[in-house]
């Protein structure tokens, strides 16, 4: 008579198809994939970060960032320009030293010390803006920052009288009433030494300025 299966009496063993299998093998096999797992999401997990952590400098590196300027001495000259459209004298009230412009756009040299000076006497003449440094250090340095930014830049000026008809138009509505009298007195001065002569423009500037161009003749 055969013999009946030997008893398994081990308790950490089982019958897995047909063959005794050890209870603590498959404890340790579902072990590793565990531990396989949590490696593979801690891995992911720190390259994940990583790639965070670089876009974070990328964007801060991106970032513009504040301009420093340089700190002019006293004496050394400056270069600036007259922003009225005809003629500009400065004096100092305490040396008499003078400085002429004849028309707009005219520049000159001064001392940096002398601009300090012009602030404090005859503020003025940088904050109308009537005379206006040609340097951003100096005009940082000076705190015009915010006076510079509200006026028409003189590249602006120059390339207005190549615009079409239309986008002068579109041009002068965007701009505020004193840059529009500047305009204005310029295009007339320009008008008057016959630098601008485009008649139709003139019809169309005499029409949105609401204001004469020419006097001496009729357009």
């Amino acid at each position: 008579m055969a013999g009946k299966p030997k008893k398994n009496d081990n308790k950490n063993e089982k019958m897995v198809d047909d063959k005794l299998v050890n209870n603590e093998s498959i404890d340790i096999e579902t072990l590793k994939k565990e531990l396989r797992k949590e490696l593979i999401k801690e891995l992911r997990k720190e390259i994940e970060d990583e790639i965070e952590a670089k876009k974070i400098v990328t964007v801060e590196d991106n970032k513009e960032k504040p301009k420093k300027f340089r700190k002019i001495d006293r004496d050394e000259y400056v270069e600036v320009m007259n922003y009225t459209p005809s003629e500009l004298i400065y004096v100092n009230e305490r040396t008499q030293q003078q400085w002429n412009f004849s028309k707009f756009g005219d520049t000159d040299t001064m001392p940096y010390g002398e601009l300090v000076t012009m602030k404090t006497t005859q503020p003025k003449f940088l904050y109308k803006p009537w005379l206006i440094p040609l340097n951003e250090d100096v005009i940082k340095q000076l705190g015009l920052s915010s006076v510079i930014d509200k006026i028409i830049k003189v590249s602006e000026i120059k390339k207005f009288y190549t615009l079409s008809i239309e986008e002068m138009d579109k041009f002068i509505d965007d701009l505020n009433d004193d840059s529009k009298n500047l305009l204005y007195q310029i295009t007339l001065e320009k008008v008057n030494h016959e630098e601008f002569t485009d008649l139709t423009k003139i019809k169309f500037l005499q029409t949105k300025f609401e204001k004469d161009l020419i006097f001496d003749w009729e357009v």
